[in-house]
């Protein structure tokens, strides 16, 4: 396949080179999983994405999708300063491989526009680039689709995110690519070509999810976490109810602020809070129309934040940390040793259909204290 414009030695070198690293480079998003520090694969040690959910769960052609990524690392949810999705599929007429050679079917040089409509600004149906923590495009005609006898086909999602440092305030970019789309190509080149830095020194995040497209009746569908709850005993019908973060209001400010407060020594429901132990329990609205559909849960803190007994059940088991502090010790939550950070992650999977998998998450928070 042919360049659309002749490549050529300019100021956006820089940008087409990390677009053409993270093609490359993507291919290998499959194979870098996350990092855990324990066996059960439940505390996070490192920069780890744990959940990336797609709204609708199961799309159909021409619907407008919406991907969101939450990451952790060892002090809890972290919000990147940069991140760069990538989206091939779809019709043959604007998909992009993951190779130099179909990246070179854009030459940036040539006019700036043509990045403004990969970024989706102009038109939601050209998105196949995304700068920010949510990707938002619309999909192709049905036409544009080989559908198999399931009534399924699928694309693929990519994300890459760098881990060194990168100067770039986004939102002002947003304005820049509709205000003067030429200057914003110049204010994102650094970055881009941070990220290939980044990339190519494995100093970067890549991650890959598949996007189910769908002209079937009966369609997967995200399951709602409706509430998160805590009590003392798992048979205990005594509850307190937490706040919590989710994808449908992803701030995690009041979570934070409103933890459920394990003060040592004192008993709660009868139960010693020197004992260490309490119960937290999922309450989960699944609006999927197939009942074969099964749940499935996996739960992260931080090290030195507590343990889970088991981390596949909807009311799990928590260690806490025996270790009391009066009071924060930071005013950045993420460094406060005493705020522990808890994440659930809620996936349903169709029976026989294990790539398309319906997702959420909830965030939410304890303090141990003397």
């Amino acid at each position: 396949m042919k360049p659309r414009f002749p490549l050529h030695r300019s100021r956006y070198g820089l940008l087409l080179g990390a677009l053409v690293l993270l093609g490359l480079y993507s291919l290998l998003a499959a194979s870098c999983g996350p990092t855990f520090k324990d066996e059960d694969r439940s505390i996070v040690d490192k920069p780890t994405v744990i959940s990336v959910t797609l709204d609708p769960a199961e799309p159909s052609p021409g619907d407008t999708v919406t991907a969101r990524f939450l990451m952790m690392d060892q002090y809890g949810r972290m919000e990147p300063e940069f991140q760069l999705w990538f989206r091939q599929g779809g019709s043959d007429s604007v998909q992009y491989g993951a190779t130099g050679d179909t990246f070179a079917m854009l030459d940036p040089s040539a006019d700036p526009q043509d990045f403004l409509d990969l970024l989706g600004l102009n038109d939601l149906t050209e998105a196949r680039l995304g700068l920010f923590s949510s990707f938002t495009f619309q999909l192709a005609d049905e036409e544009a689709y080989n559908f198999n006898e399931s009534g399924l086909t699928s694309e693929s999602l990519f994300i890459a995110i760098p881990l060194l440092p990168v100067e770039l305030d986004l939102t002002q970019l947003a304005g820049d690519f509709l205000d003067d789309p030429d200057e914003a190509m110049q204010t994102l080149g650094p970055a881009l070509a941070g990220l290939g830095e980044s990339l190519e020194g494995r100093q970067a995040l890549k991650v890959l999810r598949t996007l189910p497209v769908s002209i079937r009746e009966t369609k997967n569908k995200n399951p709602r976490i409706t509430a998160i709850s805590v009590k003392p005993r798992r048979d205990s019908t005594d509850k307190t109810p937490l706040i919590f973060a989710s994808p449908e209001n992803p701030d995690n400010t009041e979570a934070r602020q409103n933890p459920f407060v394990y003060t040592l020594g004192e008993t709660y429901e009868g139960v010693a809070k020197d004992e260490g132990r309490v119960y937290f329990e999922v309450e989960i609205e699944d609006e999927a129309e197939n009942q074969d559909e099964e749940l499935r849960f996996q739960w992260f803190t931080t090290p030195g934040g507590g343990s889970f007994l088991n981390r596949q059940e909807r009311i799990q088991r928590f260690g806490v940390p025996l270790v009391g502090i009066d009071g924060p010790l930071s005013d950045n939550p993420r460094l406060d040793p005493a705020l522990i950070p808890i994440v659930v992650v809620v996936r349903d999977v169709q029976a026989g259909d294990g790539n398309n998998l319906g997702q959420t998450w909830a965030e939410f928070y304890l303090r141990v204290q003397r």
